[in-house]
Parts: structure tokens; C-alpha cells; sequence
């Protein structure tokens, strides 16, 4: 639901900005790589913003702020 209305309400023209979803269920080595590389805690729903290899900023649930 959240990806749903992440992607209605955000503008990304901008053509240096790339969206994924991740399914953390299918994709749980994946999952666990980010968790490693970026030491952000996985939780479901999830934003992470990486910019030049850094997360910048991460948020969860309601604080996501769509």
C-alpha cells in the first residue's frame, strides 16, 4: 500500500533518481546485504535514500511522509 502511494504522490522526473522495491521475502539475502552495507535495520514498509554509496536518509511506516 505504502509503495502504491509513494509512487501516486512523488514527482521522479528527475532522471538521476532510480525507485526499487524490494520483496524482503523473496529477496531476503538482498535484504540482509543492505542491512550489512548501509547498517540500517530493515523494516517493512521502508525508504532508503543512498546517494554516491551512503544512506542519507531512511524512514519507516508513518514516518516515511508521503
Amino acid at each position: 500500500m505504502v509503495w502504491y502511494q509513494f509512487q501516486n504522490n512523488i514527482d521522479f522526473t528527475n532522471e538521476h533518481i532510480e525507485m526499487l522495491y524490494l520483496d524482503l521475502i523473496a529477496n531476503r539475502d538482498t535484504s540482509n546485504e543492505l542491512t550489512r552495507r548501509f547498517q540500517v535495520l530493515h523494516q517493512s514498509p521502508q525508504i532508503l535514500v543512498i546517494q554516491d554509496e551512503e544512506a542519507m536518509h531512511h524512514a519507516s511506516h508513518s514516518a516515511i511522509g508521503i
